[in-house]
């Protein structure tokens, strides 16, 4: 089938483009940078600070990617492409939305996106009762358990805020792996100057991103090596999300092995704006709090107390 694209979403795909090319550029750069901070830091005679220099560079990274998840999909809630709903009727359990050969230029917008940000594992349309419209990729819809989503956090929070809103970590049910949501609220308003609904206004639906961060894991996990240590990501309940050392998404849900040594407990450390270290034994602990909007994350480097 043949698609007109509006200058809307000719947009999209210029914006879609330029944020490709941060991508490729975060890639070609990331290697120089890890390789060469530990190395130039240890001129300081100061390990720790080395350390805490390391550790900074990888909370940025997945901060600037988060935040990047967040423009992107809050540009994409204002596309003209979800300001209709053409197949409410074809809903059903059995596809836990809309069929695959339904809505597919909306679906096309959201394919495009997962190609070029590859720390998005799936995007689902969701409807305000949080029934899930349709999803992408098509495979991660047909498989999930159930058609509404309303008792989850993410659904929790972008209704209460009518804003987007960012999940703590959970075990995924459409990849079967820890990931968090980002849900943006989708407005029938086109202003893409405004990311937040008018006062009053409804939703037309959510978009909302699983997010799973492959794509930093598998740049830190080739670009760091033994000698700096793990990095991991958690939420302030302590839930991992990634260890740089694992060799691929796990499929279960893991505490951070050394949560009590943390000298703050998670909720303070989220609302620093600071690296903690701390000391265990033989193993040295650095946390950074990672903060975007309406959420925040934890960065850690577990090393050896040298």
């Amino acid at each position: 089938m043949k698609h007109l694209l509006n200058k809307s979403s000719i947009c999209f795909f210029v914006l879609c483009g330029l944020f490709l090319l941060i991508i490729l550029s975060t890639n070609l750069n990331l290697q120089r940078l890890f390789a060469n901070s530990f190395e130039n830091n240890t001129a300081l005679n100061d390990t720790h600070s080395s350390y805490a220099f390391t550790l900074d560079l990888f909370a940025e990274l997945v901060e600037d990617r988060i935040r990047g998840i967040i423009d992107i999909l809050e540009f994409t809630s204002k596309d003209k492409t979800f300001s209709t709903i053409s197949y409410l009727s074809n809903i059903t359990d059995a596809y836990h939305g809309i069929a695959s050969n339904l809505e597919t230029d909306k679906r096309q917008v959201l394919d495009y996106i997962l190609k070029i940000n590859p720390d998005i594992a799936s995007i689902y349309f969701v409807l305000p009762n949080g029934d899930i419209y349709l999803g992408e990729p098509y495979r991660h819809q047909e498989q999930l358990p159930r058609l509404n989503f309303a008792d989850r956090e993410w659904y929790v929070g972008v209704t209460t805020l009518n804003e987007t809103y960012v999940s703590s970590i959970f075990l995924s049910a459409s990849i079967n792996a820890p990931a968090f949501a980002i849900a943006v609220p989708v407005s029938t308003n086109s202003d893409v100057e405004s990311p937040t609904l008018n006062s009053g206004e409804v939703p037309f639906g959510y978009l909302v991103g699983i997010v799973n961060l492959k794509l930093v894991h598998d740049l830190v996990s080739n670009v760091t090596s033994n000698n700096i240590g793990d990095f991991f990501v958690i939420d302030k309940n302590g839930t991992q999300l990634f260890n740089s050392s694992d060799t691929g998404i796990t499929d279960n849900l893991k505490k951070f092995h050394y949560i009590e040594g943390i000298s703050y407990n998670t909720t303070q450390l989220v609302n620093a704006n600071h690296t903690v270290i701390s000391e265990l034994n033989n193993t040295l602990l650095l946390s950074k709090p990672i903060a975007f909007k309406n959420g925040h994350l934890i960065a850690i480097l577990v090393t050896e107390n040298k």
